[in-house]
């Protein structure tokens, strides 16, 4: 009769688990729509835009919406795309990859090269590539081998290559412009007025060649390169030109830092079209049909007056690059890289611009303090929200470093860390900050957290410092911290953790005094964040994901399924979901149930939880019933028995199950108030 109970018993978990399965993974929330979008093609079907770590995307008037068709961690940034025929080749961070079935399946075509890809171009039916780091190289078989192609060049750094009737053109990095006659068998420099040497785009047009020169502006020449001119009137010094084209009888450049600019008259002068792009990074540029798309770092616009203005056309595109996400109680913000602020009232559902009061879009981190929240920015010093982030207001009265990363508190203490700066206090809700560094030996901050009164900086070179004494001095605390490049702080039950570049995560329970390293089961050593929601500890990294810890970091668990971008910058919890912000992908969420190892199948509110698991030999069980008696009961999926253990009252109970051959077993826990059933792994 027991054994059949047994029997029963996993029987309705196998199917409860087959049920949940599907379900217990990551899933998008709806936006934010942003991205970098680094390329942009059509055909008679679609538009096409490649972005930077976010995948590939496709628009249809129709639609009205982008849509995500593939995402691959072998190509997960688009430089270029190039589409010949029913072919859409596209230079990627991996070499050349191309799609036949209009972006849904791509298959690298990188035979030949081993190297990342800037632009793609075909001429008189020869496919050119420009690598990174390798020069050119040439395919005569529809792209599906190549061979290099540098003869002459003095550098194989290439930004672009163009052609002018059947001349080529590349620019370079540290060498100017080169030029071929004979497609590409070998290049002649060709920087006769040029007084710089970092080519980043050429483009061709109206009688002229054109190059994009970093500080030293945009060049022309008339006569096939042999000599150039100056042609900057009305530009801003530029220090990156991503994208240059030449559409009808107008030039467009996309700069990094003063966003889209054109001249109608071959460089004679220039006018900034910015009218309506929400940052000032100009990445790719596109005309079709007479309307013009822009791709920037805070997603795509169209124009249909030649950039005079432009109209957010993002919708859909799930590429953001969410560099912070903080919960408020009642809204989700988050830092776009280059886009600002957004703000969800609805869970995800819907974002908003919160960029009220800011006069730039710079901001770095985001911090709640009671019914404030506080903004770092990259130059702008601190600012603050008293309305849940609809506006903001400057609030760094004594701040003399305006780079301001991160922030801790305790009571009506608050900390911020700056970039070059040091630590600044304040006691009065920051309305006046004051300079706290004696003792510290750097004043580049990389993350500050307290214990209490305890408060620590982390630094990217000098590893950790202590004050007891709100900054008046500072202590190093490093001893057993074997790497002192530490990216990120967090405390949880009075313990200190600290996240490294290289080494994982390290732990101290006795204020920084000594530390150990506590990186078992986790998959990456480079540690962007680390965060707790009281009861976990979660660690983001790039390309690894996150990682969640229940037993103070002794062990670590892999949580990934459904993610699809696994570069990760942060991530948050509200009580009932995680929210995760990606590199490239957005938002991501998923109920913080999915991670209590034991769920109850009749009490949602259950903090029962079994960890580790997957376990070596020894695995413990918290949150029972205080009251009462509970039967925990370790079956393997035959219904056989293993363990039995009554506790009466015990809120904590340790298994040693070494003894037991390695696979999956079901936990069990009868009481008056709970039924819980798990799969427990041994490894």
């Amino acid at each position: 009769m027991k054994n059949r109970y047994a029997l029963r018993l996993i029987q309705v978990f196998l199917l409860l688990l087959a049920t949940e399965s599907s379900l217990a993974q990551w899933q998008p929330l709806n936006g934010p729509f942003s991205g970098y979008v680094s390329s942009i093609a059509s055909d008679n079907d679609y538009r096409y835009a490649g972005t930077r770590g976010g995948g590939f995307f496709r628009y249809t008037d129709v639609a009205g919406t982008w849509s995500r068709v593939n995402f691959d961690l072998l190509y997960y940034d688009y430089y270029d795309l190039l589409i010949s025929n029913d072919t859409i080749f596209a230079a990627t961070n991996n070499g050349v990859a191309y799609s036949t079935d209009q972006g849904v399946n791509w298959t690298l075509s990188n035979n030949g090269i081993n190297d990342a890809v800037s632009e793609i171009l075909l001429l008189n039916g020869i496919y050119y590539a420009a690598s990174g780091y390798s020069g050119v190289f040439v395919s005569t078989d529809g792209g599906m081998n190549w061979n290099p192609s540098n003869n002459g060049l003095t550098t194989l750094t290439l930004y672009d290559i163009e052609h002018d009737g059947n001349d080529l053109y590349v620019a370079t990095d540290g060498e100017g412009v080169f030029k071929s006659t004979d497609g590409g068998a070998n290049w002649i420099a060709v920087n006769n007025g040029i007084t710089g040497t970092i080519a980043q785009a050429i483009s061709a047009g109206g009688g002229y060649i054109f190059a994009a020169i970093s500080s030293d502006g945009v060049y022309r020449s008339s006569d096939q390169g042999a000599n150039w001119e100056p042609a900057n009137t009305g530009m801003p010094t530029v220090y990156y030109f991503p994208a240059m084209e030449y559409y009808g009888s107008e030039l467009y450049v996309g700069t990094y830092g003063y966003g889209f600019w054109k001249t109608s008259d071959n460089g004679d002068n220039w006018t900034e079209i910015n009218t309506g792009i929400l940052n000032p990074q100009g990445y790719s540029v596109y005309s079709e049909n007479g309307n013009l798309w822009a791709g920037s770092g805070a997603g795509i616009f169209k124009s249909t007056n030649s950039g005079t203005s432009w109209t957010d056309m993002s919708d859909g595109m799930l590429a953001a690059q969410v560099t912070r996400i903080v919960q408020t109680g009642t809204s989700l913000i988050c830092i776009l890289e280059d886009g600002g602020l957004v703000r969800s009232s609805d869970g995800g559902a819907n974002w908003s611009s919160s960029n009220t009061g800011f006069t730039e879009v710079n901001q770095q981190d985001l911090y709640v303090y009671g019914s404030k929240i506080f903004c770092g920015t990259n130059y702008s010093s601190v600012y603050v929200s008293t309305d849940d982030g609809a506006s903001w207001s400057p609030s760094g009265n004594g701040i003399t470093n305006p780079n301001i990363g991160c922030f801790t508190s305790y009571g009506n203490k608050l900390f911020a860390g700056s970039i070059g700066g040091g630590v600044y206090f304040s006691d009065d809700d920051g309305a006046n900050w004051s300079e706290v560094n004696n003792g510290l030996t750097t004043q580049v901050i990389s993350s500050l957290a307290n214990t209490g009164t305890e408060v620590f900086a982390a630094t990217y070179s000098a590893g950790v410092f202590r004050t007891t004494d709100d900054g008046a001095n500072w202590n190093v605390v490093n001893n057993g911290l074997t790497n002192l490049s530490v990216f990120s702080l967090v405390s949880l039950n009075g313990n200190l953790y600290a996240g490294t570049n290289g080494d994982g995560v390290f732990m101290s329970d006795d204020g920084g005094a000594n530390w150990s390293q506590i990186n078992n089961g986790l998959g990456s050593l480079y540690i962007r964040r680390l965060y707790s929601d009281g009861t976990y500890l979660y660690s983001c990294s790039d390309f690894a994901g996150i990682f969640i810890s229940g037993d103070g970091g002794l062990t670590w668990e892999e949580f990934n399924n459904g993610l699809v971008n696994t570069n990760l910058y942060d991530v948050v919890s509200d009580g009932v979901n995680l929210i995760a912000a990606t590199a490239g992908a957005s938002t991501w969420m998923r109920p913080v149930s999915d991670f209590t190892g034991l769920g109850s199948m009749n009490d949602s509110k259950s903090s029962v939880r079994l960890f580790p698991n997957p376990s070596s030999g020894r695995f413990t069980i918290k949150g029972l019933p205080a009251e009462g008696s509970s039967t925990i009961t370790l079956y393997d999926l035959t219904g056989r028995e293993f363990r039995r253990v009554v506790t009466q009252g015990e809120q904590q109970c340790s298994f040693d199950v070494e003894d037991l051959p390695k696979g999956s077993y079901i936990v069990s826990i009868l009481s008056d108030r709970l039924v819980a059933i798990s799969v427990l792994v041994l490894n």
